[in-house]
């Protein structure tokens, strides 16, 4: 195939560095975003340490990109945060945090991003969460800024229809990356998925021909309650 270029947040771990990795497998130049930087090592990889929530950075990191190339196929958009705890218990300093990560963090990312589209074949396809489709306890932080990150998602989507720019939004359930280890999230015992299921999903959009869209697609174990 003909070298493609990817964009890919969040690529220093979980679900960002398993995207990474696996488009790079597909012949893909790819552009790594994160806060920490990735211990990827490969010829096609470019690490960029950036903070989506911080406009300075993310003007600078695409004017890195653009010393390479002028033209990104597909923007893997899963950076993000994930406070869980009951509302009482949450700080607004942690409100305004996970707010300023998957919603501000989202609308940087898009609003200095159209000079790299390819009209009818870009494909921006991102992680939004369960959880802005449910009423759950301990999640208002997160549900209300992927919430947000998805009315911003589908405005730009509606902005750019004539560039023929193809969004899909990923719903996935709790998935075994460092993330969930962490959240201490109830859940059924054995009810995760793994990443080769996100990677599975991910497989599909990518692949598919350009003419194709996959809008909102919900994925989770089938022994998860939620």
């Amino acid at each position: 195939m003909d070298e493609k270029s990817a964009i890919v947040t969040g690529s220093s771990s979980g679900l960002g560095l398993e995207a990474s990795e696996y488009l790079l497998e597909l012949g893909y130049m790819v552009f790594g975003l994160s806060q920490r930087g990735s211990d990827i090592v490969h010829s096609n990889y470019f690490d960029i340490v950036c903070d989506l929530s911080n406009e300075e950075d993310v003007e600078e990191f695409y004017r890195q990109v653009s010393e390479t190339t002028n033209s990104i196929d597909v923007l893997v958009h899963c950076a993000g945060i994930g406070s869980v705890s009951p509302i009482i218990e949450t700080s607004s300093r942690e409100f305004e945090r996970n707010l300023q990560v998957n919603a501000l963090g989202t609308f940087h990312l898009l609003k200095h991003f159209s000079r790299f589209i390819i009209p009818f074949e870009t494909k921006v396809i991102s992680t939004v969460a369960f959880c802005t489709e449910q009423n759950l306890p301990l999640l208002a932080a997160i549900s209300a800024s992927k919430a947000a990150m998805k009315a911003i998602l589908d405005s730009c989507e509606v902005e750019w229809r004539e560039l023929g720019v193809n969004f899909s939004n990923l719903y996935p359930g709790p998935i075994d990356t460092p993330y969930w280890e962490k959240c201490e999230y109830p859940m059924p015992k054995g009810a995760v998925l793994s990443t080769s299921h996100f990677l599975y999903v991910l497989d599909m959009v990518v692949s598919s021909p350009a003419i194709m869209r996959f809008s909102n697609i919900q994925f989770r174990h089938r022994g998860s309650l939620v």
